[in-house]
Protein backbone atom coordinates (compact mmCIF):
# COMPACT_ATOMS: atom_id res chain seq x y z
CA UNK A 1 0.00 0.00 0.00
CA UNK A 2 0.92 3.47 -0.71
CA UNK A 3 0.00 5.83 1.91
CA UNK A 4 0.14 9.91 1.01
CA UNK A 5 1.04 12.09 4.10
CA UNK A 6 1.00 16.00 4.92
CA UNK A 7 4.66 16.39 6.41
CA UNK A 8 3.28 18.73 8.55
CA UNK A 9 -0.02 16.99 9.66
CA UNK A 10 2.23 13.96 10.19
CA UNK A 11 4.63 15.93 12.54
CA UNK A 12 1.77 18.01 14.15
CA UNK A 13 0.22 14.13 15.55
CA UNK A 14 3.56 12.43 16.37
CA UNK A 15 3.46 15.88 18.55
CA UNK A 16 0.49 15.31 20.45
CA UNK A 17 1.12 11.30 20.71
CA UNK A 18 4.15 12.15 21.87
CA UNK A 19 3.01 14.97 24.73
CA UNK A 20 5.36 17.27 23.16
CA UNK A 21 5.15 20.71 23.71
CA UNK A 22 3.13 22.35 20.92
CA UNK A 23 5.28 25.10 20.31
CA UNK A 24 8.26 22.47 19.75
CA UNK A 25 9.29 23.61 16.38
CA UNK A 26 10.11 21.10 13.65
CA UNK A 27 13.95 21.58 14.02
CA UNK A 28 13.78 20.91 17.66
CA UNK A 29 11.28 17.70 16.46
CA UNK A 30 13.51 16.92 14.17
CA UNK A 31 16.44 15.95 16.59
CA UNK A 32 14.57 13.03 17.74
CA UNK A 33 12.39 12.83 14.86
CA UNK A 34 13.82 9.52 13.80
CA UNK A 35 12.71 7.59 17.42
CA UNK A 36 9.36 9.41 17.67
CA UNK A 37 7.88 8.24 14.11
CA UNK A 38 9.47 4.69 14.63
CA UNK A 39 7.67 4.70 17.47
CA UNK A 40 4.38 5.48 15.99
CA UNK A 41 5.81 2.76 13.11
CA UNK A 42 6.15 0.16 16.02
CA UNK A 43 2.37 1.39 16.97
CA UNK A 44 0.79 0.94 13.98
CA UNK A 45 2.37 -2.85 13.32
CA UNK A 46 -0.21 -3.75 16.41
CA UNK A 47 -2.86 -3.32 13.90
CA UNK A 48 -1.09 -5.32 11.53
CA UNK A 49 0.59 -2.41 9.33
CA UNK A 50 4.11 -2.39 8.90
CA UNK A 51 5.89 0.65 7.56
CA UNK A 52 8.39 -0.34 4.78
CA UNK A 53 9.80 3.35 3.64
CA UNK A 54 9.18 6.80 3.38
CA UNK A 55 9.91 9.13 0.72
CA UNK A 56 9.01 12.76 0.92
CA UNK A 57 8.35 15.00 -2.29
CA UNK A 58 7.66 19.15 -1.19
CA UNK A 59 4.96 19.10 1.58
CA UNK A 60 3.89 16.06 1.22
CA UNK A 61 5.32 12.03 1.78
CA UNK A 62 4.23 8.61 0.70
CA UNK A 63 4.41 5.68 3.40
CA UNK A 64 4.77 2.28 2.10
CA UNK A 65 3.43 -0.28 3.80
CA UNK A 66 2.75 -4.29 4.31
CA UNK A 67 -0.91 -5.25 5.55
CA UNK A 68 -1.47 -8.38 7.32
CA UNK A 69 -4.51 -10.22 5.86
CA UNK A 70 -7.78 -9.94 7.70
CA UNK A 71 -10.04 -12.83 8.65
CA UNK A 72 -13.11 -11.06 10.16
CA UNK A 73 -15.17 -7.73 10.50
CA UNK A 74 -12.97 -7.13 13.60
CA UNK A 75 -9.46 -7.05 11.94
CA UNK A 76 -10.94 -5.23 9.04
CA UNK A 77 -11.20 -2.47 11.66
CA UNK A 78 -7.84 -2.91 12.82
CA UNK A 79 -6.21 -2.61 9.64
CA UNK A 80 -8.37 0.53 8.95
CA UNK A 81 -7.59 2.01 12.86
CA UNK A 82 -3.85 1.45 11.83
CA UNK A 83 -4.34 3.67 8.76
CA UNK A 84 -5.96 6.10 10.45
CA UNK A 85 -3.03 6.31 13.37
CA UNK A 86 -0.81 7.42 10.49
CA UNK A 87 -2.91 10.17 9.63
CA UNK A 88 -3.33 9.78 5.75
CA UNK A 89 -4.23 12.47 3.08
CA UNK A 90 -5.03 9.13 0.50
CA UNK A 91 -4.41 5.78 0.19
CA UNK A 92 -3.91 3.42 -2.81
CA UNK A 93 -4.40 0.07 -3.07
CA UNK A 94 -2.13 -2.64 -4.69
CA UNK A 95 -2.89 -6.37 -5.66
CA UNK A 96 -1.17 -7.57 -2.48
CA UNK A 97 -3.61 -5.22 -0.34
CA UNK A 98 -6.71 -6.75 -1.08
CA UNK A 99 -6.77 -9.87 1.61
CA UNK A 100 -6.21 -6.92 4.11
CA UNK A 101 -9.88 -5.27 3.51
CA UNK A 102 -11.70 -8.20 2.35
CA UNK A 103 -11.94 -11.60 4.09
CA UNK A 104 -14.75 -13.57 1.61
CA UNK A 105 -12.42 -16.01 0.32
CA UNK A 106 -14.01 -15.86 -2.82
CA UNK A 107 -14.61 -12.47 -3.55
CA UNK A 108 -11.14 -11.84 -2.06
CA UNK A 109 -9.50 -14.16 -5.11
CA UNK A 110 -12.42 -12.39 -7.48
CA UNK A 111 -11.03 -8.82 -7.12
CA UNK A 112 -7.23 -10.18 -6.66
CA UNK A 113 -7.77 -11.67 -9.90
CA UNK A 114 -9.28 -9.08 -11.59
CA UNK A 115 -7.46 -6.12 -10.28
CA UNK A 116 -6.04 -4.96 -13.52
CA UNK A 117 -9.08 -4.11 -14.45
CA UNK A 118 -10.49 -2.00 -11.20
CA UNK A 119 -7.17 -0.96 -9.50
CA UNK A 120 -7.86 2.37 -11.15
CA UNK A 121 -11.07 2.46 -8.62
CA UNK A 122 -8.95 1.90 -5.76
CA UNK A 123 -6.24 4.82 -5.79
CA UNK A 124 -5.98 8.01 -3.86
CA UNK A 125 -8.82 7.28 -1.49
CA UNK A 126 -9.64 8.35 1.69
CA UNK A 127 -9.61 5.78 4.26
CA UNK A 128 -13.47 5.69 5.18
CA UNK A 129 -14.03 5.62 1.36
CA UNK A 130 -12.06 2.51 1.30
CA UNK A 131 -14.51 -0.58 1.97
CA UNK A 132 -17.34 1.36 -0.43
CA UNK A 133 -14.88 1.43 -2.96
CA UNK A 134 -14.14 -2.62 -2.75
CA UNK A 135 -18.22 -3.06 -2.34
CA UNK A 136 -18.51 -1.06 -5.43
CA UNK A 137 -16.22 -3.15 -7.38
CA UNK A 138 -17.71 -6.69 -5.78
CA UNK A 139 -21.01 -5.47 -7.65
CA UNK A 140 -19.44 -4.90 -11.03
CA UNK A 141 -17.85 -8.31 -10.66
CA UNK A 142 -21.12 -9.98 -9.57
CA UNK A 143 -23.17 -8.51 -11.83
CA UNK A 144 -20.93 -8.59 -15.09
CA UNK A 145 -22.25 -11.14 -17.97
CA UNK A 146 -20.04 -13.69 -18.57
CA UNK A 147 -19.32 -14.56 -22.05
CA UNK A 148 -19.94 -18.17 -23.18
CA UNK A 149 -17.03 -20.05 -24.67
CA UNK A 150 -16.84 -19.88 -28.48
CA UNK A 151 -15.03 -23.41 -29.00
CA UNK A 152 -13.04 -26.22 -26.83
CA UNK A 153 -10.19 -24.27 -26.52
CA UNK A 154 -12.07 -20.92 -24.95
CA UNK A 155 -14.11 -23.92 -23.11
CA UNK A 156 -10.40 -25.28 -21.32
CA UNK A 157 -9.10 -22.07 -20.89
CA UNK A 158 -12.46 -20.64 -19.04
CA UNK A 159 -12.49 -23.84 -17.07
CA UNK A 160 -8.84 -23.73 -15.62
CA UNK A 161 -9.40 -20.19 -15.03
CA UNK A 162 -12.06 -21.13 -12.72
CA UNK A 163 -10.40 -24.23 -10.80
CA UNK A 164 -7.66 -21.68 -10.33
CA UNK A 165 -10.07 -19.30 -9.25
CA UNK A 166 -11.14 -22.00 -6.41
CA UNK A 167 -8.07 -22.79 -5.07
CA UNK A 168 -6.86 -19.24 -4.46
CA UNK A 169 -9.92 -18.41 -2.59
CA UNK A 170 -9.59 -21.65 -0.25
CA UNK A 171 -12.32 -23.98 -1.86
CA UNK A 172 -10.10 -27.02 -2.66
CA UNK A 173 -13.03 -28.67 -1.20
CA UNK A 174 -15.54 -27.12 -4.01
CA UNK A 175 -13.06 -27.95 -6.88
CA UNK A 176 -13.09 -31.50 -5.98
CA UNK A 177 -16.62 -31.78 -5.90
CA UNK A 178 -16.91 -30.09 -9.12
CA UNK A 179 -14.25 -32.48 -10.81
CA UNK A 180 -15.97 -35.15 -9.63
CA UNK A 181 -19.48 -34.05 -11.20
CA UNK A 182 -17.46 -33.81 -14.46
CA UNK A 183 -16.21 -37.19 -14.12
CA UNK A 184 -19.42 -38.58 -13.36
CA UNK A 185 -21.06 -36.18 -16.06
CA UNK A 186 -18.62 -37.20 -18.52
CA UNK A 187 -19.51 -40.95 -17.35
CA UNK A 188 -22.83 -40.82 -17.69
CA UNK A 189 -22.56 -39.28 -21.46
CA UNK A 190 -20.11 -42.34 -22.46
CA UNK A 191 -22.91 -44.56 -21.11
CA UNK A 192 -25.12 -43.03 -23.28
CA UNK A 193 -23.15 -42.67 -26.22
CA UNK A 194 -22.29 -46.22 -26.04
CA UNK A 195 -26.18 -47.12 -25.69
CA UNK A 196 -27.30 -45.09 -28.65
CA UNK A 197 -24.73 -46.13 -31.11
CA UNK A 198 -25.86 -49.87 -29.99
CA UNK A 199 -29.52 -49.04 -30.62
CA UNK A 200 -28.59 -47.82 -33.33
CA UNK A 201 -26.64 -50.96 -34.68
CA UNK A 202 -29.58 -53.35 -33.82
CA UNK A 203 -32.30 -51.08 -35.69
CA UNK A 204 -29.55 -51.21 -38.95
CA UNK A 205 -29.33 -54.29 -38.59
CA UNK A 206 -33.14 -55.20 -37.86
CA UNK A 207 -34.20 -52.93 -41.18
CA UNK A 208 -31.27 -54.75 -43.06
CA UNK A 209 -33.01 -58.34 -42.44
CA UNK A 210 -36.42 -57.07 -43.18
CA UNK A 211 -34.70 -55.99 -46.70
CA UNK A 212 -33.09 -58.95 -47.10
Amino acid sequence: MRITVSIRTFFDHIRQIENLDPATTDAELSIHARKYVQNLYDHVKNFGIEVLGYQAHGELATLTAQLKPSWDEESFHKRIEGLNWLVPVAVSLDQPDIPAFVYEPMMRAAIQDQFINFGGQLQRLNVSEIRPALENIARQILTAPVTPPSNEVEAEIQQLEYENFLLESGKGEQLRKEQKRRELDASRQREEEAYTAAEQKRLEAFISGNQD
